[in-house]
């Protein structure tokens, strides 16, 4: 068993059901699937809010046949169990007209696990394997790589040279390390994000990704000999446009991952007196996600700054 979870009951009839982090029918389902575990009868227990409504045999009979659809999708999709899933930004795509469909698309903004999505949504297990598999299948939605997945920023032979342009890219006037921003929308944003924690000696910011599309640190990098690189994101939303001067002040280099509001950011950049470089410049032909594509931008993000 994964956690505890509750059945509650009513003179006989089905009123709710949590476990772990999911309620009512999704619950349901997943407590049939289980296997072992121990379970305990509490009478008396106060009132509870009321999720489920029928005959316990049909709820029970469609948990079941929920459960059995989830592990046929799970079993046909092996190669996602350990893999990440994050939303393709596509802005000529037409809106997702299934709520299901929508829900994993918003989720995945941020990159997540197969698990985390299936937790963090709350439709049953298989529904929401049916939209994913589709959204797969459609490239709404992709693999960026396997959990645990690291690479080096750089090889051991490039190493003093990385370090050196990082202490010489420190801007004047600013305290703590050189800072590199790299701009984009914000779907691209959080699978760069999650690319570069998996370059190793990166410190997480510490800090969840703030909920409005505004700059936020994603991590540091530790070269040694006290040297560090810190990594910025910059959600292109024009909305917030006024506060990207504030973000790229002091900052070794901006990097734009796309086109988004570019003149926005050529204007903020230039009132900060730092420079905009396009992808293409930076990097050539780098735009997969992984973390040595994280560790490539990193690198020539450094050596366009020297």
């Amino acid at each position: 068993a994964r956690g505890s979870g509750e059945v509650r009951l009513l003179e006989g009839e089905l009123l709710d059901v949590v476990y772990v982090r999911a309620e009512g029918a999704k619950a349901l389902a997943r407590l049939v699937g289980e296997s072992s575990g121990l379970s305990t009868f509490t009478p008396g227990a106060p009132s509870v809010m009321r999720r489920l409504r029928g005959p316990a045999g049909e709820l029970l009979s469609a948990a079941a046949a929920s459960c059995e659809r989830a592990a046929t999708l799970r079993r046909g999709a092996q190669e996602l169990s350990n893999a990440t899933l994050a939303t393709v930004d596509d802005e000529s795509a037409a809106p997702e007209t299934s709520t299901v469909h929508a829900l994993v698309v918003d989720r995945l903004r941020a990159p997540a696990s197969l698990d985390t999505l299936l937790d963090d949504v709350a439709h049953d297990d298989a529904l929401v394997l049916e939209a994913l598999v589709d959204l797969l299948r459609r490239g709404r939605v992709r693999r960026v790589g396997a959990e645990g997945s690291s690479t080096q920023l750089c090889t051991p032979e490039q190493l003093h040279v990385v370090r050196a342009t990082a202490a010489r890219a420190r801007a004047a006037g600013f305290a703590g390390p050189a800072r590199v921003v790299f701009a984009g929308t914000p779907g691209r944003l959080g699978v760069f994000a999650h690319s570069v924690l998996g370059v190793a000696d990166a410190v997480p910011s510490g800090e969840a990704a703030p909920p409005a599309p505004i700059p936020y640190p994603i991590a540091t990098l530790r070269l040694g000999d006290g040297v560090e690189i810190e990594v910025v994101a910059l959600p292109l939303v024009p909305t917030y446009a006024p506060l990207w001067g504030l973000s790229v002040a002091g900052a070794a280099v901006v990097v734009r991952l796309d086109g988004g509001a570019a003149e926005a950011l050529e204007e903020a950049c230039e009132m900060a007196g730092v420079r905009v470089k396009p992808l293409d410049s930076a990097s050539g032909a780098i735009t997969e996600t992984s973390p040595s594509r994280a560790a490539a931008l990193i690198r020539a993000a450094l050596e366009l700054d020297g």
